[in-house]
């Protein structure tokens, strides 16, 4: 096209000002801005298309929707003309990786009322790495396209246009990594018959913003008899935020959720199962329990706090 690509057609006015100005009232519809980077033609080429006069000259092609192969191949759009506009290209390529080096030691301590105390100790190291390559026609893009005019005609404001039209804002160009070393212990120490003690410890490095973290964990378990056995623990846990999250926020998020289900009184039917009454996700986790053994039957009674609601549990076989 030999046209002009910086032409303010939307700013023009036809016919001396006695008809209103076509390209002012529908520019919005031609040239909307529907979120950032995705426009469905660009000012530039609305411009070349009023402005040029070498249509069907020089390689210079007219485009038209209204043809196609297979109505009459003869007047059909040029191959080469649909291959320029239809490009196949990768939207993107994404790969993760994670690599985990550990290393554990178990052994015997010593000899205690209720039996050997045991030990474990060891080690972590874990390597993640995210990347994700965006095609060429979403990085770099169309860059500095016009997106307004001062009052005479002259452009002033400009944008990145994405010609990703399934998305504008869903692929980027990032390689990020996280390294994070743990390392972590356990004990088994019986200190009565019939009693058995767990001690556990895990503390993880993730450096960064993250920071560190130290859980524990501390089980029991009683047999007073051998067909009843109870047991408790209690424990907690860390999980780091989603290296995406942390490193490529426009394109993950966190997000919470209210859960009309959790409520008790929506469960009772007391009131309405809405958004409004929904009670927030939450993951405690308190474990208590007992276990009944005999000849004739086998009977395990769980009872737990999970999402923010008791659980229970009976299972009864013969």
């Amino acid at each position: 096209p030999n046209g002009d690509s910086q032409f303010d057609y939307a700013g023009q006015v036809f016919f001396g000002g006695f008809l209103p100005n076509m390209w002012n009232t529908n520019a919005a519809a031609f040239n909307q801005t529907f979120f950032p980077g995705f426009v469905f033609t660009t000012r530039e080429n609305t411009a070349l298309a009023l402005t040029s006069n070498n249509h069907g000259q020089g390689g210079c092609q007219f485009y038209n929707p209204w043809l196609s192969s297979l109505s009459d191949p003869n007047v059909a759009n040029d191959p080469a003309l649909m291959d320029y506009i239809l490009e196949d290209v990768k939207r993107v390529d994404k790969r993760n990786k994670l690599a985990v080096f550990d290393a554990v030691i178990s052994g015997e301590l010593f000899e205690m009322s209720g039996g050997t105390a045991q030990f474990a100790v060891g080690g972590q190291y874990r390597d993640r790495g995210t990347k994700e390559q965006a095609n060429y026609l979403h990085y770099p893009g169309l860059q500095n396209r016009i997106l307004g005019y001062d009052s005479n005609g002259v452009p002033n404001e400009f944008h990145r246009v994405s010609n990703n039209y399934e998305c504008a804002m869903c692929a980027f160009n990032y390689n990020d990594t996280r390294t994070t070393s743990a390392a972590f212990m356990e004990l088994s120490l019986p200190f009565l018959e019939n009693v058995e003690t767990q001690i556990a410890l895990r503390f993880e490095d993730y450096g960064g913003a993250i920071g560190s973290e130290l859980s524990p964990k501390i089980a029991m378990s009683w047999r007073p008899f051998e067909e009843l056995l109870v047991r408790g623990s209690f424990s907690q846990s860390f999980r780091a935020p989603n290296i995406a999250i942390v490193e490529t926020g426009l394109q993950s998020s966190s997000v919470s959720f209210l859960g009309p289900i959790s409520a008790p009184r929506v469960r009772a039917g007391l009131d309405a199962p809405t958004q409004e009454n929904g009670e927030r996700e939450r993951a405690p986790t308190r474990l208590a329990g007992q276990h009944r053994q005999s000849e004739m039957s086998t009977q395990i009674l769980t009872t737990s706090a999970s999402c923010g609601r008791p659980l229970a549990l009976l299972m009864v076989s013969r």
